[in-house]
């Protein structure tokens, strides 16, 4: 394998870390950050390779916005550039987020993992040097190889100058640890949720509220008793509804009787007259078949035998 594919393989493992880590987004600068590793003595910004326009935040997740190309960051290719002359193995670096918690908590992490911090004030760079393009970076380069006594540093906390961001700057041999570097001061970040300020503000005592005197009891209006009558009863109710007339009752009832005996006679009579008839017709034999004559049979049928 190519040491382009390499560097280019090692920048794609370092990404993918960064963008599944659930706390890195929190670390990423307002000017959003890249992560670039360059191949080794690599002298022009075509030979160090970062992500295609830089490393931003969707949804409170990181989220590379290109892929990994050679000359994609010239920012951060020079700084490279003039550490290597100092330390060819230190070839990768990120920026992250600055801010005295953080700035705080380096100290201790560098001491746990035997790592070298410095801190460069972008105030007090000259003005030539401002004034002249592309030279920014090698003046910073300088300074963190003398504060680190002739040595690239492992971490540079930088404080903002005019129109500069401050930020903070991971020094590694490869994007993989400097990923790794970044993720951990992420993790003391969602631990400390980045919200308690390092000197407490003074708080003014709530003023005191004079109580409210409870107001005077309003005496009830005098008013006239309603006279209600008693509810009645359901049996109260049904005897009003019943009528004691019974004359008409008995008047109607009287004048059906003829009607209904004619109705019953002319039913006995009825019955009587079914009753001869049946009696008759079982006397007689009537119910058996008699015997028919043969008729003459059709051209195409046989004559059928009743009998």
């Amino acid at each position: 394998m190519s040491e382009e594919d390499q560097v280019l393989g090692n920048l794609v493992r370092a990404v993918r870390m960064l963008e599944k880590s659930p706390t890195f987004w929190k670390v990423i600068p307002e000017v959003r950050t890249n992560i670039a590793y360059a191949l080794p003595h690599a002298i022009t910004p075509k030979k160090v390779a970062a992500i295609q326009g830089r490393i931003t935040i969707i949804d409170e997740q990181a989220k590379a916005a290109g892929y990994p190309a050679f000359g994609a960051s010239n920012h951060i290719a020079r700084r490279l550039i003039a550490l290597i002359k100092t330390d060819p193995n230190k070839r990768a670096a990120m920026d992250i987020k600055y801010n005295k918690q953080i700035e705080q908590f380096i100290s201790d992490y560098c001491n746990v993992k035997s790592l070298t911090a410095v801190k460069i004030d972008r105030s007090k760079e000259p003005e030539e040097i401002k004034n002249e393009e592309n030279s920014s970076m090698f003046w910073i380069a300088d300074q963190m190889v003398e504060k680190a006594y002739d040595k690239v540093p492992d971490i540079s906390i930088e404080t903002g100058g005019e129109g500069k961001e401050p930020v903070i700057v991971l020094i590694a041999e490869d994007a993989v640890k400097v990923a790794q570097m970044a993720i951990d001061i992420s993790e003391f970040v969602k631990d400390s949720h980045e919200i308690k300020p390092i000197f407490p503000k003074e708080t003014t005592p709530a003023k005191q509220v004079t109580p409210i005197e409870p107001a005077t009891p309003i005496e009830p209006l005098k008013t006239k008793p309603v006279e209600t009558k008693p509810e009645e009863s359901k049996e109260d109710k049904d005897l009003d509804d019943f009528s004691w007339d019974e004359e008409p009752a008995k008047k109607k009832e009287e004048e059906k009787i003829p009607e209904m005996k004619e109705k019953a006679s002319v039913e006995v009579a009825k019955e009587k007259e079914d009753d001869d008839m049946w009696s008759d017709f079982n006397k007689k034999d009537s119910w058996k078949a008699k015997p028919k004559k043969k008729e003459k049979a059709d051209d195409d049928d046989e004559a059928f035998d009743w009998g």
